[in-house]
């Protein structure tokens, strides 16, 4: 993650972005109890996370029946204590999307997401209110939903044209990727690919793990995706 920009919101919007998983929190249809499961997740470019689910699936008749939900992103995993590691946590209302680039860009990040969109599966933007980050003992935050928001004004040309920035690094320069990964973030392997390319950084993908690089300021054309990569 980077440091240039600390502030609680930038911190959690990063967490977000750098899930591909999170517990998902909804309101029991029949009785109103927490009911809590786990789901695949992306981003969209301003930060906002979506859900794949099941129209089978408890949680989807949960948000059927009242659309409150929350997405806890946790990166706690490698921490001696897990509870002095960081995690972030978003509310707000769970909206079912068609939007060609939210499929894009899911199925970017879950290869597997196309087949099962193929069944009775859908994409869900978590629309967030409110958003709580714990960085770790002593390091606490309520952010509100506007906060967790970043502005895409400007930015529709590069995300016109994220599929061919992505396949550019992937095919022309997958040296450069795996670079990305083994020295800047510290992750092993080779294979690592672009999945996407948004203001705020890439995600990272290889044989089933994910990584994020995080820009260290944004960018909101092509010329400057391309300068910082």
């Amino acid at each position: 993650m980077t440091t240039a920009d600390p502030s609680p919101a930038k911190r959690a919007r990063e967490m977000v972005r750098a899930g591909a998983f999170a517990s998902l929190s909804t309101l029991d249809a029949n009785d109103g109890w927490p009911y809590g499961s786990l789901v695949m997740t992306a981003c969209g470019h301003d930060g906002a996370p979506y859900i794949l689910i099941s129209r089978l699936a408890v949680h989807t008749k949960n948000i059927d029946a009242d659309n409150k939900a929350a997405l806890l992103f946790d990166h706690t995993g490698g921490f001696e204590s897990r509870l002095a590691g960081p995690r972030a946590s978003v509310s707000g209302r769970a909206e079912r999307t068609d939007d060609a680039i939210a499929r894009a860009r899911f199925c970017a990040r879950h290869p597997d997401a196309a087949e099962l969109l193929r069944l009775d599966f859908a994409i869900y933007r978590i629309a967030v209110e409110r958003g709580h980050l714990v960085g770790g003992f002593g390091d606490v935050h309520d952010i509100d939903g506007p906060d967790l928001s970043f502005d895409t004004a400007g930015c529709d040309e590069l995300i016109a044209n994220e599929a061919g920035i992505v396949a550019h690094m992937n095919y022309d320069h997958a040296d450069a990727v795996d670079l990305y990964a083994n020295v800047l973030l510290e992750r092993s392997g080779g294979g690592w690919r672009l999945s996407g390319c948004d203001p705020e950084g890439c995600d990272l993908l290889r044989a089933g793990d994910t990584a994020r690089l995080a820009f260290p300021a944004p960018v909101r054309t092509p010329a400057d995706a391309r300068t910082t990569l």
